[in-house]
């Protein structure tokens, strides 16, 4: 069983963040390749299935993702780039590839944190470091944490406000920038969406290859930052599948650096 990156050792009491199977997903067998490419076809041509796709409905878009899988195997296989020339390269070729492609734009987190990677290695941020930004200020946190959080409907107000002041309350204790605490946001908002979709296993995936050799040095700064937070954040974060998202990750790791007075690699 795959364990969430920030789990501590055996004998840890965390509850699990794995999602529960989802009613209604498909059980449909095995397709050919051709098979597929109908199968894709048809649903493109479906006019309801399509409203259902474009809205969001996580159901559909794994569908679409399941057939996408089997209709184009991915073509491309490749190592991590080692730098901007070759991200570029691997970009240009992932663009190319149609299964890949479609399960991009079907909101596959993988696909989707490995065009992030992609990005931030083909246009890197110049060898001059500007000065650190300060840590964000409770009213900042606050105002981000209300105006950016994009909660689902059925989200009741004491669910809400419960996310809000530990959110709040973690990021002012990791001393998070206005610009951290805007990602944090925006990662939240994903993760409230489509909760099914960022697991611990699509979080470690994602990590090790843009962390790559880092990956454990990295993790290691995550779980010390998270043993800083307050004890009700803490709890909140671990048992949220927020924990899951690669750019809370990030966060937490860069957090834990700062803590540490280490640089980022």
């Amino acid at each position: 069983m795959t364990t969430h990156p920030l789990a501590p050792g055996p004998g840890a009491d965390f509850p699990s963040t794995a999602p529960a199977a989802q009613p209604g997903a498909s059980t449909a067998p095995t397709l050919t390749p051709d098979g597929a490419k109908l199968e894709i076809a048809a649903r493109r041509s479906n006019a309801a299935f399509m409203n259902r796709y474009m809205e969001g409905d996580h159901v559909a878009r794994a569908e679409m993702r399941r057939l996408y899988d089997m209709g184009y195997p991915s073509e491309v296989q490749a190592p991590a780039p080692t730098g901007p020339a070759a991200a570029q390269e691997r970009i240009n070729a992932l663009r190319a590839d149609r299964g890949f492609m479609g399960r991009y734009f079907s909101g596959d987190p993988q696909a989707r944190a490995e065009m992030d990677q992609l990005y931030s290695a083909a246009h890197p941020a110049p060898d001059a470091t500007p000065a650190a930004s300060p840590p964000a200020t409770r009213a900042e946190l606050d105002a981000l944490t209300i105006e950016r959080v994009r909660f689902p409907d059925d989200a009741g107000d004491e669910d809400r406000a419960l996310f809000r002041t530990t959110a709040r309350d973690g990021l002012a204790a990791l001393g998070a920038t206005h610009g951290e605490a805007a990602h944090f946001a925006a990662a939240a908002s994903d993760v409230l969406r489509q909760p099914d979709a960022f697991t611990p296993a699509t979080a470690e995936a994602a990590l090790r290859r843009a962390w790559g050799s880092d990956y454990q040095r990295n993790l290691d700064a995550a779980k010390a930052a998270v043993q800083r937070l307050p004890p009700a954040a803490r709890a909140h974060l671990l048992e949220s599948p927020v924990s899951n998202h690669p750019k809370v990750m990030q966060l937490l790791a860069d957090a834990g650096r700062r803590m540490q007075g280490q640089s980022r690699r």
